[in-house]
């Protein structure tokens, strides 16, 4: 299986998280389709096929690449979420 970069699942994760807050203060369906889209995209990185899956094997692999990352690398992805 190839593993999908840590900065992907990172904005998968935060679009998720995004959505989900969206869609319980509006109710719209806007949110509900960016829900559907990125849970499908999450599930299809990590090779899943529920979202509670996804969420669980993004999170071990965030956690395995952090250990082999350097401080510097890990600093530049954070920048790079933030742009």
């Amino acid at each position: 299986m190839l593993e999908p970069h840590p900065k992907t699942l990172r904005i998968l994760l935060a679009r998720y998280a995004e959505a989900r807050i969206t869609q319980a203060q509006t109710k719209s369906a806007s949110a509900a389709r960016e829900i559907d889209d990125v849970v499908h995209a999450l599930c299809a990185a990590t090779s899943t096929t529920c979202v509670e899956d996804a969420i669980a094997a993004a999170d071990l692999l965030l956690a395995a690449s952090s250990s082999c990352q350097s401080p510097a690398g890990v600093a530049m992805d954070q920048a790079d979420l933030a742009a």
